[in-house]
């Protein structure tokens, strides 16, 4: 199965497996209670749509983005962001300037 094609809850299960064998129990137990973890937990239940977009794929996004889109948040994981949000008119000039901007190009948001 590629990345792409796992759900939030799966990555979140294998980091979380991962640490425990390489920190083992004790340092992952602190870990749930760090800065990092309560802000993804906030960024999670905030009502405004938030997501993470790399190489053109989310990578993240929160039940709000789900809402807003009308997507299931599985489906939001599996979608080429530009397709699916941008119109159709516009995606050859985002997709050009996604690429400029890759290789470190300053372009218009």
């Amino acid at each position: 199965m590629e990345d792409q094609d796992k759900t939030r809850e799966q990555l979140i299960k294998e980091l979380t497996e991962m640490r425990l064998r390489v920190t083992g129990p004790e340092v992952t137990d602190k870990a749930i209670d760090s800065p990092e973890s309560r802000y993804c937990e906030i960024i999670s239940n905030l009502s405004d749509a938030v997501y993470i977009i790399q190489d053109g794929w989310i990578k993240f996004a929160n039940q709000a983005c789900s809402e807003l889109t009308g997507y299931s948040l599985e489906e939001v994981m599996k979608v080429n962001a530009i397709k699916a949000f941008v119109h159709p008119d516009d995606q050859e000039m985002v997709e050009q300037y996604h690429a400029r901007r890759s290789m470190g190009d300053i372009t218009p948001h």
